[in-house]
C-alpha cells in the first residue's frame, strides 16, 4: 500500500529537519573557525562577520614538526595530519 502525498510529504519533511539538527553542530563548528578569537568569544554571537584563514596559516607555526602527509584511512589519498605525539 502507498503513503498518501501528504505523509510523504511529511515524512521528507521531518527527515529534513533531523538532517538540519544533526549537521548544525558540524556547520557551526567551521564557521567558527573562520572568525576571528575575538568574534568567536563575542556574546551574543555574530552570524555576520568577516571570515578569515588566518586560524589556518597559524597551524604550522604552533605546531612545528608535527605536521606531515599521512595516507587517509580506507582510501590511499594523501591528507595533511597534526600528528599529536613525537615524531
Amino acid at each position: 500500500m502507498r503513503a498518501s502525498p501528504f505523509a510523504r510529504l511529511l515524512a521528507y519533511v521531518f527527515l529534513i529537519l533531523c538532517a538540519l539538527l544533526f549537521l548544525a553542530p558540524i556547520l557551526w563548528t567551521l564557521l567558527q573557525s573562520f572568525k576571528t578569537q575575538i568574534d568567536v568569544i563575542a556574546q551574543p554571537p555574530k552570524l555576520l562577520f568577516h571570515p578569515t584563514l588566518e586560524n589556518y596559516t597559524a597551524v604550522p607555526d604552533q605546531y612545528p614538526g608535527r605536521l606531515r602527509l599521512c595516507r587517509g584511512g580506507a582510501d590511499t589519498r594523501r591528507t595533511l595530519c597534526l600528528c599529536a605525539g613525537p615524531l
